[in-house]
């Protein structure tokens, strides 16, 4: 089965009702999630997105798991609301990460991330 999004996709304004699972994904063009809803969660587990990823003011609730995903281009996650845990274990982010004023209930786990560029967070708050 292949599970490669060919061009961009378009999630705008997108609310999930349920699990979402983008677990080993390609992504080859730019990505929007921007002001999506995700009731239950989001997995994109090596996942990997070759364009530019957009999550700005997404809202995930409970978690979301991003762990061992490869952003080849930009990554911004501005203003994104995340209720519950973030896992970003092993994430790859080639470019810049964009986390400005994004903020997670529970912890925020970044263990064997690597930043090929800048990394801003200013503003983040990440409350455990």
């Amino acid at each position: 089965m292949d599970n490669t999004f060919v061009g961009d996709a378009f999630f705008w304004l997108a609310h999930f009702l349920h699990d979402a699972s983008f677990d080993e994904v390609t992504f080859s063009g730019d990505v929007l999630f921007e002001e999506a809803v995700f009731e239950f969660g989001a997995s994109f587990e090596y996942a990997q997105f070759h364009g530019p990823a957009w999550f700005q003011d997404a809202l995930f609730a409970p978690d979301a798991d991003f762990a061992h995903v490869t952003f080849a281009g930009e990554a911004f996650f501005s203003r994104t609301q995340i209720f519950g845990e973030a896992f970003f274990h092993y994430a790859q982010f080639s470019h810049g990460a964009v986390f400005v004023s994004a903020e997670v209930e529970e912890k925020a786990t970044f263990d064997g991330a690597t930043f090929g560029q800048d990394a801003v967070f200013a503003g983040a708050r990440f409350k455990r």
